[in-house]
């Protein structure tokens, strides 16, 4: 699993990154706006593609049918218990029609949104400031574990265990900028750890984790390998304190509402 999250996240990035090209002509805002509008555009256009305009007519034809027969049978009760099962089946069908359309869009959102929140939703550690590390043991690993710059330099306190919660936890004070690297090294396996400082680059990824899940929302950092001893290694990078979601939502919503339109005077027959 570990290496078809790895495979997926390395497509996912290539992507990504060719995506935000033309916006990063604009800037680091020009360029959200730009994901922003594909991605809201995007999805509009895609879930009106898949939905199945005869079948989500017919599905509106029986909600209306139900609800009016609740209205003019309103003092019957048994005509009422009937129609509200309709009403229920009718809500069942209704739903079901945007089953696909909403499945799909949420298969390619998800993607962008994860690299959004990597782009713009954390910001790098910086020179002087401390920040936590910690490290997520495997069951029955040996709590001897060495922390140490690879690449890099800053301070390093010793680590506070967390017995009840199988992980210890460092404080660590970067003390130059780059693309740092520390190495968590025991008895029982070694592994790496980056660390961006003062420079965002193309994104952050705060954790490397072993299971193939957690490897899909953390794009920006490769997999665990077996044996290294560890099921995760996080670092707690600072929010962002930009509205940078607000934006995000507030043109891809723009963005799907004038993709919409566009459809219904282009496509009128698809939409």
């Amino acid at each position: 699993m570990i290496g078809l999250a790895n495979l997926v996240n390395q497509v996912s990035n290539k992507a990504f990154a060719l995506l935000c090209v033309p916006g990063r002509l604009l800037g680091e805002w020009g360029e959200l706006g730009w994901i922003s509008l594909v991605l809201g555009a995007g999805m509009a256009l895609l879930f009106r593609w898949l939905v199945d305009r005869p079948r989500l007519e017919a599905a509106r034809a029986r909600l209306r049918a139900a609800l009016l027969e609740l209205w003019l049978f309103r003092h019957d009760p048994w005509v009422v218990l009937r129609a509200e099962g309709e009403l229920l089946g009718a809500n069942v069908a209704y739903l079901r029609a945007f089953f696909v359309p909403l499945a799909a869009a949420l298969l390619v959102s998800a993607p962008l949104l994860i690299q959004a929140y990597s782009r713009w939703g954390l910001q790098p550690a910086e020179t002087g400031k401390a920040l936590l590390l910690t490290a997520q043991l495997e069951p029955g690993s040996d709590w001897g574990v060495d922390l140490e710059w690879v690449k890099g330099q800053g301070t390093i306190l010793p680590p506070v265990r967390e017995p009840a919660r199988n992980r210890l936890v460092w404080r660590i004070e970067p003390a130059i900028e780059g693309a740092l690297v520390l190495a968590l090294r025991s008895r029982g396996g070694s592994a790496e750890f980056p660390l961006v400082v003062g420079q965002a680059g193309s994104g952050i990824s705060a954790l490397r984790a072993k299971e193939g899940l957690q490897q899909l929302l953390h794009p920006q950092l490769p997999g665990l390998e077996a044996g290294s001893g560890f099921q995760s290694i996080q670092a707690e990078y600072p929010q962002s304190d930009s509205p940078w979601l607000l934006w995000l939502s507030g043109v891809s919503l723009l963005a799907a509402w004038g993709a919409n339109k566009l459809a219904q005077t282009r496509w009128p027959s698809k939409v």
